[in-house]
């Protein structure tokens, strides 16, 4: 959620959660370019229509399939008003259940990954990326703001969990900034803020036995504007990762849509060929300083190998809407690819506060 103030997932193909990437020798991409979208509703927490979060501020979603039954980790709060990952399950994607603590449920709302008490991402916890490994293990990829608490500088953490509820954290960060592109702006030693690594979106290529993850960088020079670039690193074991020096997906060019930030990325296997990309891009013109969560859009590219990317001719594919609950700005998306179509969860906001909600949309893809 970050990517859109001053501060995604292992998609799965019909239950399967461990994909291989196909070699562009194969076969045709299911779909180059999906759309257009279409919004199927705001996700709710009962048949009623009751809401995701007590405090209507559910975001950054990933989702996966495993068997008849989407599972679902999101951004959200407790009563402690610290920011961690929420879980929830549903049989549609679009009413949840959302998970409560059998045994000590919180008043508002249950973490099943919390932020620890005293650690590097004690401020707070976000952006999860869920997968399920080929040794059946779940593992969460996830934003972590680091201390001192305000600070705004970032590192991607790591936890894992044998049912996707009971999570045990890796420790210290498994990436970190370490290119400029990726470095936050520094008056002194310890003295830093609005910068790191963030947002990972990580999936396993079974053909080449590697992790593969897409995040963000975030670097502030002294005498320039923040800027969010996406990257990519690949691990053997999912905890040891080289990066590319360079980001993998550049801007979109001055006046674009997406000409100041592209982030919030989230990257699918296509089911035959190449890979889809969605991320939150904005403009310049819409930039405005000192709210929460900026003005944006989400934009779609497609890639063969998964480093160099093609924009989607159609992008924007979603926009803000007139009196929607996405009217002032969405973000956070995570796809799944399933038959015939690919289904799209994301954040959207009527304000420049905090306050969002779930939407899913679809788009047909292929048969």
């Amino acid at each position: 959620m970050r990517s859109q103030h001053p501060r995604r997932t292992m998609a799965a193909l019909a239950g399967a959660t461990v994909l291989a990437a196909a070699s562009v020798a194969e076969a045709a991409p299911r779909c180059r370019f999906p759309g257009p979208f279409t919004r199927v509703g705001t996700v709710a927490q009962t048949a009623s229509g009751g809401p995701l979060s007590p405090y209507r501020i559910a975001a950054d979603p990933s989702v996966i399939r495993r068997g008849d039954r989407y599972e679902m980790w999101f951004t959200n709060a407790n009563s402690r008003q610290r920011g961690g990952i929420a879980r929830a399950q549903s049989a549609d994607g679009l009413v949840w259940t959302v998970w409560r603590d059998p045994v000590r449920p919180d008043p508002v709302m249950d973490l099943v990954l919390p932020p620890p008490d005293n650690d590097w991402d004690s401020p707070g916890l976000e952006n999860a990326s869920v997968l399920v490994g080929p040794d059946g293990v779940y593992r969460m990829y996830y934003t972590g703001n680091r201390r001192p608490d305000g600070s705004l500088t970032f590192g991607i953490g790591l936890a894992t969990s044998p049912d996707g509820v009971r999570w045990t954290r890796h420790g210290p960060p498994v990436l970190e900034a370490m290119h400029a592109w990726e470095q936050p702006a520094c008056t002194a030693p310890g003295a830093c803020r609005q910068g790191g690594v963030l947002e990972p979106s990580v999936l396993y290529d079974a053909r080449a036995r590697l992790y593969r993850m897409w995040y963000v960088g975030l670097g502030e020079p002294a005498d320039g504007f923040r800027t969010f670039r996406v990257g990519h690193a690949t691990s053997t074991d999912g905890v040891t990762w080289n990066r590319l020096p360079n980001p993998v997906f550049a801007l979109g060019p001055s006046g674009a849509w997406d000409e100041i930030w592209a982030s919030h990325v989230n990257v699918v296997a296509d089911a035959a060929q190449g890979y889809h990309m969605f991320y939150f891009g904005s403009a310049l013109r819409d930039y405005r300083d000192g709210i929460e969560m900026q003005r944006g859009a989400i934009g779609h590219a497609w890639s063969a190998d998964g480093i160099r990317w093609e924009r989607n001719p159609a992008n924007p594919i979603l926009a803000p809407r007139e009196g929607q609950p996405d009217s002032w700005t969405l973000g956070g998306p995570t796809a799944l690819v399933e038959p015939g179509r690919i289904r799209l969860w994301y954040f959207g906001g009527r304000t420049t506060g905090l306050t969002s909600d779930i939407i899913l949309a679809e788009a047909a893809c292929g048969p």
